[in-house]
């Protein structure tokens, strides 16, 4: 059995991807739709969603409600940390896990943890600040 352990089928980055990757493809080549057929055709039973940041958690929903095979996880990449800081406050950042964690094809909290190394250094502060916030939310 082929699992896709970590797919970004609703990444809000998705069409600069695509603006790169485009070499003699259509941009449907890259429609979800085809993209979770193509992976079934080629052995991939079950895949999941990662979430990186609390605005991808409703187009993961759309999509693991439309594909049996397809699940998610709720999470806030390091690299977004301080930019979840400031956008939402702790209780609304704690509401949202609540939320989709309850739900049936949540299966795990990620992409999360603590990353000093990418881009320099992200704020340590604001990383541990929503690495420890889900713990006891789901």
């Amino acid at each position: 059995m082929l699992v896709d352990s970590h797919c970004h089928l609703a990444f809000s980055g998705f069409d600069d991807f695509l603006k790169s990757r485009l070499a003699g493809k259509t941009p449907e080549y890259y429609a979800v739709d085809l993209l979770v057929e193509r992976a079934s055709q080629a052995g991939v039973e079950y895949m999941l969603n990662i979430g990186t940041h609390l605005s991808d958690v409703e187009g993961h929903t759309k999509i693991s409600e439309k594909f049996a095979n397809v699940f998610r996880s709720v999470g806030i990449h390091p690299e977004y940390a301080s930019e979840h800081s400031e956008k939402f406050s702790f209780e609304e950042i704690r509401e949202v896990f609540q939320k989709y964690c309850g739900l049936d094809k949540t299966v795990a909290i990620g992409e999360i943890g603590l990353d000093y190394y990418i881009n320099g250094g992200i704020d340590k502060k604001e990383q541990k600040k929503n690495f420890f916030f889900p713990i006891g939310t789901c």
